[in-house]
């Protein structure tokens, strides 16, 4: 199983989504999502990537998440590094900490991933009757870059 905790903002959850299902894709494997994080009373963020229909497997109850946790071993990322794991650290039972912010972890299924995180598709749905077709969206990146450009 490859698993990914995930946590941060609608950027930081796709990064985190389109590695772990990279990595999941080269066994054969859907990647499970650990959504405790944004799940908690006291989350700073909301679970952004509901919205897509993701091809992942999701905890259904907190047995499962517990277990999950307790005996995984996690694969952390040097955060200066920013190395993907190799084909030999690919093991069945992955857990993923981090936010593996860079696109070359998953090159390999860019085309599947537009599939999956289609915003045009998204919008239509939210809107409904109402869609005209004109849309713009605007995302503006602060949190942690706001002190550090």
């Amino acid at each position: 199983m490859i698993a990914v905790q995930l946590q941060g903002g609608l950027g930081n959850q796709l990064f985190e989504y389109a590695t772990a299902k990279a990595l999941a894709a080269k066994i054969g494997q859907r990647p499970y999502l650990d959504t405790s994080l944004l799940e908690t009373k006291n989350a700073h963020r909301p679970f952004f990537i509901k919205a897509f229909p993701l091809q992942a497997t999701y905890p259904s109850n907190r047995l499962q998440r517990w277990y999950f946790h307790r005996f995984q071993k996690p694969y952390l990322v040097d955060i200066d590094e920013m190395e993907a794991p190799s084909n030999k650290e690919i093991v069945d039972q992955v857990y993923l900490k981090g936010y593996w912010q860079n696109p070359a972890f998953f090159r390999e299924i860019k085309a599947e991933l537009l599939q999956e995180i289609d915003i045009p598709l998204i919008a239509t749905q939210a809107l409904g009757d109402e869609d005209d077709g004109l849309r713009v969206g605007v995302h503006v990146r602060r949190g942690d870059f706001i002190g550090n450009p």
